[in-house]
């Protein structure tokens, strides 16, 4: 879906007359369409500016004006005043640039296939502005090679085992280039962090674990963020990528001991050679926070006067390698002072105005800057554009601008001002005229005006002779009229560090910032009040916040700030016991639903009798659960009854007699919630997973809650059956979506085809996926197999193996069955047939449906060619199909299929339960159907099996086990 919407607006372009190196301004929200105006600009040929919608009028202008962009992508609710409402078009330089709204759904409506390839790797990708020293911000042109190599090194350091990547980051700054390209390059899932939930360090870390988030961007002030959080057992987010600016030991080694995350990489780079240069990743043990050693491509050089600096000699780190930029826009003196030729190698070499130097173990240390280029909060900031903007405010005839640490500790901006006539500057109107022109985060946090600027004897401001600023309001003092002013007041006093502060006196001009305001957040929900941090943000004194929090407190909480976090139910089912009174409510549950009419049936597939037959089995049991906080009672149970109105699987339930499925008419019943005073997570947990079993119909799905003061956890216990492993997600979404009303709405998505319609669809279709000649090749590659199997005595096994992930091995079919044969013992064999599960769900109705979705596709494993042959073509048949086929094993063929091996490899990031330790165990069982399921973790392979083996000791089968995956004894 994502790849056809960029398709269709990559046309769009191309008809705009985008060809390489055309530049395709952007105007986004942190949103799935801001990633598809990136890939529809690539796709086109053009080159993507982004630009922050909230910046001032000025600075947007100036930025269009400079890059002379072909066309303007916009999707906000900001109100872009470079824009002409009546007529959708941009006028700069008396030119006229069309504006593409992707909030518009006809956008989207068009080609959708893949557009033909018209880039070269030295041609322009992005280009993304930084501060500039001249008073106006510079564009860096970045290269698609550059791009690439920056992902190339990323996979083969952090994100090779990846699966699920956040994007914290905005994307009008470079630490987002990674994240948006990365994971969805190599296939994987990215995750795009609102802004709202970015500066919420609660919602965000809740959103890490919920996710089961590999990966994530991160700057040091959010690592303090997350510090101020109540921890909660386990690790949110497997790996930070931090950057941005210094990253204090303290920091990361409390991060690192807490667990917040498994590693901590330090990253350096500077915007000119696309993000990351050097990497460095640390452990409990580092004395000191180093920025590391160079990434892939890159040389790092390390100056003094043009002389290659030794071992512990400061010099300027100068960088080297594919990752320069081409330059900046319209700035050629500028390119040609910091991109010079490379003295000491091929290409060309830039001067990062960075202080470093050389360690013994070939890490580099970072020590400071040689020019007036900061970091603050981890925004590079030109201290001199800051100044060039306050010298334009009238009245202002000198003015000084310095970085250093406040109160806290934090570095900030402040600004010394010189009166041209002598009168009283009004600090607060500069301010407001800044606003106008400078994006907030370049804002002074402390202004004073002085008599003169303090020089040394060389004439450069003497920066230890400016006076410290207190801050102070300039306001009169109102007290506080109610308690949440009262309570307010306190936050403001404790997170600001300033006394006797009023209701009406200003967060900014005390020395707030998004920061200061994320720890206030904080503070105010322990005081229980509801806020977020753009409510919070957008208002500037106490009595307007307290305003927003009384109003709130008057809305239905399920309306807005609803948190839906994933839990693992199984963690505490060893020491649950069941319950009779739950099992009766339970009981009751079903009977509600049984009462109601039968209004659809339909026959099983092959996959899903496999799983009814066998439902007697743990494993073939689901429970899934669901912390929920932040909704009333009434509107908990109003948003679950549409779910269960929506989605017919939890109406669907089996009748044996018949051997069919069955969905019962909705009706209007109440959900079973249990109070926490009276019963155990660990009881419901047990109790659930031990009422699903395949006498009559009682697959039926159940739900019920466990309630909590005002949380809430919600169980869903479900046969194998009804519902496969993506139905979680699926689950998750629709609660979040529900709960939340984010303009979902439940009914209009899965009215288009219920779970039922999708399997009597499949039911009557005439489309055979598999064709004649195979279906004859695959039985009689059974017939031989079974043949073998007949003249042999075996005993039915179960085992398990867990072995450390190498990097360079690849984990497929032909890895597991060349080794599963050797188990098994059929060297007679030369081909084995298999069967292969696959997720099914090819649609997009099917992708936000409950349901049991997977396929078991047939297949031969040829043993001399080492080769999986037929389902990669029945796949793509499949994939071409949507969900217009027959299922591919009918009933009639099913039994045909009873002894072939069943195969199951998945990602996992959660599966790494024996930290690099090898793991063999064997179990003996009464029957079983030949299976085999690899979940792949981020450190640990673990494959677990049914087979029939013809050893009949314990021991000889663990023997041959060790020997066949390579663990030592």
């Amino acid at each position: 879906e994502l790849n056809e919407k960029a398709n269709v607006l990559a046309y769009k372009l191309r008809e705009m007359g985008v060809k390489p190196d055309d530049f395709v301004a952007m105007l986004t929200e942190k949103s799935i369409e801001m990633i598809i105006g990136i890939y529809g600009i690539i796709k086109a040929g053009g080159v993507y500016v982004p630009m922050d919608p909230t910046y001032p009028e000025d600075r947007i202008k100036y930025m269009l004006e400079d890059s002379n962009p072909k066309a303007v992508i916009v999707y906000t609710d900001e109100n872009i005043g470079v824009i002409d409402k009546n007529t959708n078009i941009i006028r700069i330089k008396d030119e006229e640039i069309s504006v593409i709204d992707l909030a518009d759904g006809k956008v989207f409506e068009g080609m959708s296939e893949n557009p033909e390839h018209v880039n070269k790797p030295e041609d322009l990708v992005y280009c993304i502005y930084t501060s500039g020293t001249t008073g106006r911000p510079k564009g860096v042109m970045i290269e698609n090679y550059s791009l690439i190599n920056l992902c190339s090194s990323l996979l083969s350091k952090y994100t090779k085992y990846v699966t699920n990547a956040a994007l914290v980051a905005s994307y009008v700054f470079d630490a987002s280039i990674q994240m948006i390209f990365s994971p969805i390059l190599e296939g994987r899932t990215l995750h795009v962090i609102s802004d709202d939930r970015k500066m919420d360090v609660s919602k965000l870390l809740n959103y890490y674990r919920t996710n089961r988030i590999d990966i994530s961007d991160c700057t040091p002030s959010h690592l303090k963020m997350m510090l101020s959080i109540e921890k909660e057992i386990g690790i949110y987010v497997n790996t930070l990528l931090v950057g941005g600016e210094e990253l204090p030991l303290d920091v990361a080694k409390e991060i690192l001991e807490k667990e917040y995350c498994e590693k901590l990489i330090n990253v350096y780079g500077p915007t000119e050679c696309t993000v990351d240069s050097t990497a460095f990743e640390m452990n409990l043990h580092s004395d000191k926070v180093y920025i590391g050693k160079p990434v892939k491509n890159s040389k790092i050089y390390i100056l003094n006067r043009e002389v290659l600096c030794g071992i512990g000699m400061p010099g300027e780190l100068c960088i080297a390698g594919v990752s320069l930029a081409r330059g900046y826009l319209n700035r050629p003196e500028l390119t040609e002072e910091k991109f010079v030729d490379n003295p000491y190698g091929e290409g060309r070499m830039y001067h990062t105005g960075d202080l470093a130097r050389w360690l013994p173990d070939g890490n580099i240390e970072y020590l400071g800057r040689i020019d007036e280029q900061v970091k603050v909060r981890g925004f590079r900031v030109e201290l001199g554009e800051i100044e060039s903007r306050i010298r334009e405010v009238s009245g202002v005839s000198d003015v000084a601008v310095i970085a250093r640490a406040d109160k806290s500790g934090d570095k900030e901006i402040y600004a010394y001002v010189v009166s041209g006539n002598d009168k009283e500057l009004v600090l607060s109107d500069i301010r407001d005229e800044l606003s106008s022109t400078l994006p907030g985060y370049m804002i002074p946090a402390y202004m004073m005006q002085i008599d003169s600027i303090p020089v040394t004897k060389n004439g450069k401001v003497d920066k230890n002779a400016l006076p410290e600023i207190e801050a102070k309001t300039e306001k009169e003092y109102i007290a506080p009229e109610n308690e949440v002013e009262k309570v307010l007041v306190n936050i403001f006093e404790e997170v600001l560090g300033v006394d006797r502060i009023g209701v009406n006196d200003d967060f900014f001009v005390l020395g707030g910032n998004s920061i200061k305001a994320m720890s206030m957040l904080e503070k105010i929900r322990k005081s229980n009040y509801n806020i977020s941090f753009r409510e919070l943000y957008s208002k500037k004194n106490i009595r307007e916040i307290a305003d927003v929090i009384l109003k709130n407190s008057l809305l239905d909480s399920s309306i807005d700030g609803c948190i839906v976090e994933m839990l693992d139910p199984y963690d505490g089912l060893s020491k649950g016991k069941e319950n009779d009174e739950i099992k009766r409510i339970i009981s009751n549950y079903k009977n509600n639903i049984k009462d109601k009419d039968i209004i659809n049936s339909f026959s099983p597939y092959f996959g899903q009798m496999e799983f009814i037959l066998n439902s007697y089995k743990d494993n073939y049991n689901l429970v899934g659960e669901y912390k929920v906080t932040g909704i009333s009672y009434e509107h908990l149970q109003k948003d679950l009854l549409e779910i269960l109105k929506t989605q017919s699987v939890f109406r669907t339930g089996f009748l044996d007699n018949e051997k069919k499925l069955v969905e019962y008419d909705f009706g209007s019943w109440d959900i079973p919630v249990l109070n926490i005073k009276e019963y155990s997570r660990e009881d419901i947990v047990k109790s659930l997973h031990s009422t699903i079993s395949v006498n009559g119909d009682d697959i039926l799905p159940i739900i019920l809650v466990l309630q909590n003061n005002h949380d809430y956890e919600i169980f869903v216990s479900v046969n194998h059956a009804l519902w496969d492993n993506m139905s979680m997600n699926v689950m998750y979404d629709l609660l979040v979506n529900t709960f939340n009303k984010h303009n979902f709405d439940v009914k209009e998505k899965n009215d288009k085809q219920t779970y039922t319609e999708y399997m009597n669809k499949k039911n009557s279709s005439s489309i055979e996926l598999c064709s004649e000649e195979e279906k004859l090749k695959i039985y009689n590659s059974i017939n031989k197999y079974e043949e073998v199997i007949s003249k042999k005595k075996y005993y039915c096994k179960s085992a398990r193996v867990s072995i450390p992930r190498k990097e360079n091995e690849i984990y497929d079919f032909q890895w597991i069955i060349s080794r599963y044969l050797k188990l098994i013992d059929m060297a007679e064999l030369k081909e084995i047939p298999i069967l292969v599960l696959y997720h099914g769900r090819n649609t997009k109705e099917s992708l936000k449906n409950l349901g049991m979705y997977i396929e078991l596709i047939p297949g031969i494993y040829n043993v001399e060619m080492n080769k999986v042959c037929h389902i990669d073509s029945i796949i793509d048949r499949l994939k071409q199909n949507g969900d217009d086929y027959r299922f591919i094993i009918e009933e009639k063929e099913a039994q045909l299929f009873n002894d072939v091996v069943r195969i199951n490899i998945y990602e996992n990031a959660e599966s790494d339960s024996i930290d690099g330790l090898n793991e063999v165990k064997c179990w003996e069982l009464q029957n079983v159907v030949p299976n085999i399921n690899i979940s792949l973790g981020r450190k640990m392979v673990n494959v677990g099996m049914g087979f029939k083996s013809f050893d009949e000791s314990e021991e000889e089968t663990i023997k041959k086990l060790k020997m066949i995956f390579e663990i030592e004894e």
